[in-house]
Order: structure tokens, then C-alpha cells, then sequence
């Protein structure tokens, strides 16, 4: 979305051309899990993540609110518990039923907790 805005710039610092990036707050929510987008997964129409209890990958459906792109992640409002952990990765050979065991991932995480904050539209 396009959008023009005027900015006081009586010191001139701002030129011409420059370009800025903002967000407009349409809507606030309550308290919920945040998840990465990339952990999410849709499979017959039904978002999932795969969480990780008693060592073993768990598919729990998920229903989600608000999302933010441009940080990546998604409110959860229904299916998952804040201090959950969720796999992050797509991994091909990891299924549900599938027993596990979390070591320290070299590089990036390949999983990561579901944090509560207050969502951002």
C-alpha cells in the first residue's frame, strides 16, 4: 500500500527521494503465542505446528490471529500453550508419533519456544 505522509523537516536533515518504511496499527489483540511463520504448516486446509512433548513430535492444530510479515511471525489464539516448543524447520523425515531428542542445533535454531507478548497489526 502506498501511502503519502508530510513530515516536519525545518532542519532539512530529510531530502528529497529518501525513502522510510512504517506501520500502521489497525488492529490490537489480547496476550497470545507468537510463532515463526516458518513453523507453521498446512496440511489439508488445517494449520499445524509440530511441537515437541515428552521427547516425541506432536501435530497440534492451531488456529492463528493477527501476523505480522515483515517480522516473520503469527499470533496463535487457540491451540497452543505459551513455553511451548515448536519445530521451526522443515524437516523431511520428522513426523508426528516420531520420538526425538532436542540437542544444540549448529547454526541457525531449529526449534524455538512460543513466546507471549502483546501482538503488533
Amino acid at each position: 500500500m502506498l501511502v503519502y505522509i508530510s513530515v516536519d523537516n525545518s532542519d532539512g536533515v530529510l531530502r528529497g527521494g529518501m525513502f522510510a518504511k512504517g506501520a500502521i496499527t489497525t488492529q490490537r489483540s489480547a496476550e497470545a503465542p507468537l510463532v515463526p511463520l516458518a513453523a507453521v504448516r498446512e496440511v489439508k486446509g488445517e494449520n499445524l505446528v509440530y511441537t515437541i512433548i515428552a521427547n516425541q513430535v506432536v501435530a497440534k492444530p492451531v488456529t492463528l490471529g493477527l501476523r505480522n510479515e515483515d517480522e516473520g511471525v503469527a499470533e496463535v489464539t487457540a491451540g497452543l500453550d505459551a513455553g511451548a516448543t515448536v519445530i521451526t524447520a522443515k524437516l523431511d523425515g520428522v513426523k508426528p508419533g516420531q520420538k526425538v531428542r532436542i540437542g544444540a542445533p549448529a547454526g541457525a535454531a531449529a526449534a524455538a519456544p512460543a513466546v507471549a507478548v502483546a501482538s503488533k497489526g
